[in-house]
């Protein structure tokens, strides 16, 4: 395990590291307090493997999560290629936090973001993921609320910015709140959005079909009058 913390500390590699974990443990690496992690290659984290940022600062060529994690509050300088697990905020000492991408953010199929719900402003009540390069996007988006936290009607949260966003996710998690709510994602060149809706009612999908079908049959029937 490498743990570096406190303003000036850094541990400097010149290579890469491979990191591997078969079970979920605490972080194998941890960078906290102004402490930065800097690697002349690239950072690979597979299996259960995970590293921590708690204002800390991570540098590398290439951030590839192949199955691992990576959570916490701070900076990653150099691109994130995601096949695992992004988790902004997610430290010992709070769920929500805001986790920043000095470079593109690649999320593949197999990748998943990790966003925690407990208020409407983004960084101290909600998680923030920021790419200061090119987001792409795929995989999951999975929504937690925390705190006992229960989204309004209207109630908005940005939870990514990028300086461009390209594709979208391909599952989501969490979106449905109950009592009739869920969460609605939308996308703009640069942000998404989830928004708290309505859930339509499944009475209005049929009285429509109903509608059509009776339109339809008069239709039918003055058709067939015009034959005769």
């Amino acid at each position: 395990m490498v743990s570096i913390s406190g303003p000036g500390s850094e541990w400097r590699n010149h290579g890469s590291i491979l990191v591997d974990a078969l079970a979920e443990s605490a972080p194998q690496i941890s960078v906290v307090d102004g402490a930065r992690l800097v690697t002349g290659g690239s950072l690979v984290l597979t299996g259960h493997a995970a590293a921590m940022l708690d204002q800390g600062a991570l540098f590398a060529s290439l951030t590839d999560l192949a199955g691992g994690t990576l959570r916490g509050q701070g900076t990653v300088d150099g691109p994130v290629r995601n096949a695992g697990r992004v988790a902004p905020g997610d430290t010992a000492a709070s769920e929500l936090g805001i986790l920043t991408f000095k470079d593109d953010y690649l999320q593949t199929d197999a990748g998943r973001l990790d966003i925690q719900l407990g208020g409407t402003t983004g960084g101290s009540e909600h998680d923030v993921l920021v790419v200061l390069g090119t987001a792409t996007l795929g995989g999951e988006l999975a929504v937690e609320l925390v705190d006992g936290f229960f989204p309004q009607l209207d109630d908005t949260f940005f939870v990514l910015g990028a300086s461009q966003i390209s594709g979208g996710f391909a599952r989501f998690s969490g979106l449905d709140l109950g009592g009739g709510l869920r969460l609605a994602v939308s996308y703009t060149d640069q942000f998404v959005r989830l928004k708290t809706v309505l859930v339509p009612e499944p009475a209005t999908g049929g009285l429509l079909l109903l509608g059509l079908g009776a339109l339809g049959g008069r239709r039918s029937r003055r058709s067939a009058g015009g034959r005769s």
